[in-house]
């Protein structure tokens, strides 16, 4: 037993140097802010994606026994803190600020229209620490007060001009989500309620009754389901054989960019999305069929047939 014990604290002291030594070597690579927006939109081949997908699998994996449980846990107990930090990020639009040149702690807090200047400082740390954001790597001999931040390829994806841009992912999972979790241990015990959502939400019936008296976070919900579908979406509507039928149809499919991406890879398939009327109504819009100068998806306007209505 204290074998394997010594052997375990061996593998994580070189684990440790190895890790160390590798974020060295990023933290002094070039910065280049364009190469961030890699398109993660069309599938890699099915080999090399399952092979990325085992090494990080496993690489995950050594990790976890690497590291003593307690520390785990506590990483899990620090993970809203960093969806908050990631949501600050997106909500202040930092990443997009950072995207036209490295700045400091100053320029960002005048960006932001915050007075504590320390405050920000603390926040762009602690997003650095989390690999969020990083320091400029041409940062090694300035001082602490000129030393400046540069978006990390996590970050970039917090970008509006990311084309995996997942934005609006965070902000939902932050402010429609997070809120909510808090009241998820009262689905036990003797006071026990049915839907937690609603000890956070009195007002609203349901989710979507919240949407239609908040239509600006109706909209960051489009967007989150538009930044998910975004990284896979195209794969599916490649790989799955849509083409052998006539008709498609897209139930609770948002503004229809899963939709779009099937008509667009299968060519004689007609489509209908299902959805709420709000929702339709903006992606009328977006299909070109409510102004006459088109939108993304109104190249493929005249394939798609649009139903209102709840599948609830």
């Amino acid at each position: 037993m204290g074998s394997n014990n010594k052997n375990n604290q061996i593998l994580l002291f070189v684990a440790s140097l190895s890790v160390l030594a590798g974020s060295i070597y990023l933290q002094l690579q070039h910065h280049d802010e364009e190469a961030l927006l890699v398109d993660w939109s069309y599938p890699l081949p099915w080999p090399i994606l399952l092979a990325r997908l085992g090494l990080a699998y496993a690489c995950r994996s050594m990790a976890d026994i690497l590291i003593p449980a307690p520390l785990l846990m506590l990483d899990i107990g620090l993970q809203p803190q960093i969806t908050m930090l990631a949501h600050i990020c997106q909500k202040y639009q930092i990443a997009d600020f950072l995207a036209t040149g490295p700045k400091t702690i100053e320029e960002i807090a005048a960006y932001t229209e915050t007075a504590n200047v320390e405050v920000v400082e603390r926040l762009m740390y602690a997003m650095a620490a989390n690999g969020i954001t990083k320091l400029d790597p041409k940062n090694s001999n300035k001082q602490q007060s000129s030393k400046r931040f540069v978006n990390t390829a996590l970050s970039a994806t917090l970008r509006r001009d990311h084309p995996n841009s997942v934005a609006g992912w965070i902000g939902h999972n932050a402010e429609d989500t997070l809120p909510s979790l808090i009241h998820l241990d009262r689905l036990l015990g003797p006071k026990a309620v049915e839907i937690p959502w609603r000890l956070q939400n009195p007002k609203y019936k349901d989710l979507w009754d919240f949407y239609k008296h908040n239509p600006h976070r109706d909209e960051q919900f489009a967007k989150a389901m538009r930044g998910a579908d975004s990284v896979g979406g195209i794969a599916m509507s490649i790989d799955v054989p849509f083409r052998k039928y006539k008709r498609v149809v897209d139930v609770g499919g948002s503004i229809g960019h899963f939709l779009h991406n099937i008509l667009a890879h299968n060519v004689g398939v007609e489509g209908v999305l299902f959805d709420r009327k709000p929702v339709i109504e903006q992606a009328k819009i977006l299909w070109g069929k409510k102004n006459s100068t088109g939108g993304p998806f109104a190249d493929q306007g005249h394939r798609v047939e649009f139903i209102e209505g709840s599948f609830f």
